[in-house]
């Protein structure tokens, strides 16, 4: 059935404007007219007739039973069988008369049926021979000794890799689009380590207001259909700078349980401080990829709220891998909260007593 659903000998390009069909025959493309499209190839042929023959012999028939998940299956396919189909291959008339049989009878549920057939289960046999047979430990010495003592810190594609995976300089909103300099980040972060050590829980209190809870919910509000979730905090607070040098104080925040959002929701993230306040930062549009060819990355960061106005928060929507799914759904996993530090500029962090945060 998938194959007769989706046939992958038929495929469609795009010449300048114009659309073009093509057709797998003899393992060539071959451009086909738009009225010789229903023409069935040697490919679709076998197909149908192997069909035929799993559905209307007698043997097999009596061993494999069709239970409500079989005869919703076979019923796909129904909708193929046409007079042009028929004209080709009439054998297919008594295929089509038992499929209309099938329709009108009431079938089991998959648990009611006896199969005395066994069940086949796919098995990675060559994954698991090689997983068997492998040294980790000698390839991870390899790799060491021949892979990375050769790899210069100036690599372009090592470069490339750390562009992708530096989540900090990602998630910034004015982030430069400059490849990154390794040796300047390893700095960097040797003299945000050394900043960080030095501020005391004390110190963070009087410069920020301490994040104590973090919810997320539909722009619109929360409601019995979409209602807010909370979050947990994880690790430690690490103090950033943003590309306007001013200091954050960034959180990771996971939530209780993944959100499951649509590709063109809007969010709201509601922050409560431990002065009694509460702060609630509404984003737009998410606009996440949709369309699963190509396949989209794994990962989407998404940003609600501005760093100027003293508060943002990086949300993190994973998309959801379904077999069969028509396009790309995804759910929110975690939100990086961020809230001002230091001043630079014309910004300056609140006082402890403030509930306000503010541009000067």
């Amino acid at each position: 059935i998938p194959l007769i659903e989706p046939p992958p000998w038929t495929r469609a390009r795009q010449d300048g404007t114009k659309r073009v069909w093509q057709k797998l025959e003899n393992g060539e493309w071959t451009d086909v007219p738009h009225d010789r499209l229903l023409d069935v190839t040697k490919l679709e042929a076998q197909a149908w007739f192997a069909l035929y023959w799993l559905s209307m012999h007698q043997e097999i028939r009596k061993r494999y039973g069709f239970d409500a998940y079989r005869k919703q299956t076979l019923l796909r396919a129904r909708r193929f069988v046409n007079d042009v189909l028929l004209d080709q291959i009439p054998v297919l008339a008594d295929l089509q008369r038992f499929m209309d049989e099938l329709a009108i009878v009431s079938a089991p549920e998959p648990t009611a049926v006896n199969d005395r057939m066994g069940l086949m289960q796919q098995v990675a046999a060559f994954q698991e021979s090689i997983c068997r047979k492998a040294d980790y430990d000698a390839l991870a010495k390899r790799q060491i000794d021949e892979i990375w003592s050769s790899v210069s810190m100036k690599d372009d594609d090592l470069t490339k890799l750390v562009d992708i995976y530096a989540g900090d300089h990602l998630l910034e909103e004015e982030a430069s689009s400059k490849p990154l300099d390794l040796d300047a980040l390893q700095k960097e972060l040797q003299k945000e380590n050394v900043d960080s050590n030095n501020l005391d829980e004390q110190g963070l209190a009087r410069l920020s207001r301490d994040v104590v809870g973090v919810s997320i919910e539909d722009a619109r509000g929360a409601s019995p259909h979409k209602p807010a979730i909370k979050a947990s905090k994880r690790g430690e607070a690490k103090v950033v700078k943003a590309a306007d040098g001013n200091s954050l104080r960034r959180e990771k925040w996971v939530l209780e349980r993944p959100k499951p959002v649509d590709v063109d929701d809007s969010l709201a993230v509601v922050v409560e401080f431990g002065d009694g306040t509460a702060e609630r930062i509404v984003g737009k549009q998410l606009n996440l990829p949709s369309l699963l060819v190509p396949p989209p990355p794994k990962k989407q960061w998404r940003q609600v709220g501005a760093v100027a106005e003293g508060l943002t928060a990086q949300l993190l929507c994973v998309r959801d891998e379904v077999a069969g799914a028509e396009k790309a759904t995804y759910f929110v996993e975690a939100a990086f909260v961020s809230t001002p530090v230091s001043v630079v500029g014309d910004f300056r962090a609140p006082p402890p007593d403030s509930s306000q945060i503010g541009i000067l």
